[in-house]
């Protein structure tokens, strides 16, 4: 029984793991992101699309061009936030978005790094950090299945 319970929690663990490791690097790509992208430029021009994500969740996906230094960068994102129920609120909210100018944050020493959305991922921080708490749960389980 304990040889099961130790492969079992093994295998977990190496679930657990991978799966952290994932949200991990998702949550550093997102906050090196947030706290490299602090120069602000006015998109010159902004393509809205809907795009269709999980559970039946729309995203407004815009693809846009801005000037840095003389120089004309494009870029694509896809927002966070709002998330709609539906296309057709997605395609209003669109419509809304048309007439405001869009604001481009980039990185002044690389600025084809850039987003339309400056947010802290936390929903990846929190995934990551829940799943390193299983992590050492399991360890520590293992460590009590073999004593």
């Amino acid at each position: 029984m304990k040889v099961m319970v130790r492969h079992g929690a093994t295998a977990l663990l190496v679930i657990f793991f991978l799966i952290s490791l994932y949200y991990a690097g998702k949550a550093y790509t997102g906050l090196s992101t947030f706290f490299l992208a602090k120069e602000e430029a006015i998109a010159d021009r902004v393509d809205w699309k809907v795009w269709e994500g999980s559970w039946g969740r729309y995203y407004l996906e815009g693809s846009y061009r801005f000037k840095a230094d003389s120089k004309e960068f494009s870029g694509q994102t896809v927002l966070r936030e709002p998330v709609f129920l539906n296309k057709q609120s997605a395609e209003v909210w669109i419509e809304k978005l048309r007439k405001i100018p869009q604001a481009v944050f980039y990185d002044r020493s690389s600025p084809d790094r850039s987003t339309l959305q400056r947010k802290i991922p936390m929903k990846e921080i929190f995934s990551a950090s829940l799943l390193l708490i299983a992590i050492a749960y399991l360890v520590l389980l293992r460590k009590k299945a073999v004593a």
